[in-house]
């Protein structure tokens, strides 16, 4: 029985590490710790903006994304490349210059009132959030394939 009690014992001590391993994420404000390419995109298309936080996303021991806050009201996810994922602006809006022309030029033509609010990358392709809620998806290419709202 000693034996069982032991394997146990070690058993909830390997679940217990390999929990906190997966909830080990990171705050920071240290904009080195993001990948050359999320700096690099960042410096070129938010230059005045400062850092408010960076929370580093892990799972198990690899980061999952970075989540990057600016003190402008935008938010950013990268992925562990660099590559932008997400793009955030419930206050003022996303600069659509920083999305593709194509879909930048179908919500100017068809929402011209509308601030776009949220850009994701999807594996479809791509999402836009309107400021009406409207959700836009389109391809890769940045052809129209519908809503929801």
């Amino acid at each position: 029985m000693t034996n069982m009690k032991k394997l146990m014992s070690l058993l909830a001590v390997s679940i217990a590490i390999m929990g906190s391993a997966s909830a080990a994420d990171e705050y920071t404000t240290d904009v080195s710790k993001l990948p050359e390419q999320a700096r690099a995109y960042m410096a070129k298309n938010f230059p005045q903006a400062k850092v408010s936080g960076i929370k580093i996303d892990r799972e198990m021991l690899s980061v999952e994304d970075y989540k990057v806050a600016l003190s402008d009201g935008t938010q950013l996810k990268f992925l562990p490349d660099g590559t932008l994922k997400e793009l955030e602006n419930k206050f003022s809006g996303i600069n659509p210059s920083l999305i593709p022309a194509e879909i930048s030029s179908y919500i100017s033509k068809n929402y011209a009132n509308m601030k776009i609010v949220e850009f994701k990358k999807k594996l479809y392709g791509y999402e836009a959030e309107l400021s009406n809620g409207i959700e836009l998806k389109f391809t890769p290419d940045g052809k129209f394939l519908g809503m929801d709202m």
